[in-house]
């Protein structure tokens, strides 16, 4: 029988962290505690990553957008285990289409253009394009729109 190492069974290579770092074992080893132990801290450890509650960072706004209030989430980004960024909160401001609205930090930026429909407003849906530079512009917003919500929206992180 051949050996398959855990880390592949459970598909941890995708969430930053390789089979080198589990003992896997063939026919006839023997299974040693600390090896076992080891193992289970390192997928332990792996599972607390991915449960942690998010840690939300306010937006940073431009072109004189401000959290909307009124009890609805401050614009805010997070960023989880698997790479997601996670965005939520609304803004309100005097809309036109290819404003820029708000900058993401390295490490919170798509690799290439996202463009997110979204609620604002308006009578139809708005959208919004996430930028490999940070940039957060509104592609299309209508001029009745006041104020455009991020709640749900998500994208995957530039590695």
């Amino acid at each position: 029988m051949a050996s398959v190492s855990l880390a592949v069974v459970v598909g941890v290579t995708s969430i930053g962290w390789t089979a080198a770092q589990l003992k896997t074992w063939n026919d006839g080893d023997v299974l040693k505690a600390a090896d076992l132990n080891s193992n289970f801290a390192a997928l332990s450890s792996q599972i607390a990553a991915l449960t942690a509650p998010l840690t939300w960072n306010k937006l940073t706004f431009m072109g004189g957008w401000t959290a909307y209030g009124n009890g609805y989430a401050d614009p805010s980004y997070a960023r989880d285990a698997l790479g997601i960024v996670h965005l939520q909160g609304s803004v309100k401001g005097t809309p036109s289409p290819g404003m820029l609205v708000a900058q993401l930090p390295a490490g919170f930026r798509p690799a290439a253009i996202v463009e997110e429909a979204m609620a604002c407003g308006g009578t139809s849906p708005c959208t919004v394009a996430f930028k490999p530079t940070g940039d957060v512009v509104f592609e299309m917003i209508y001029p009745a729109s006041s104020w455009v919500s991020f709640d749900g929206l998500t994208f995957s992180a530039a590695p």
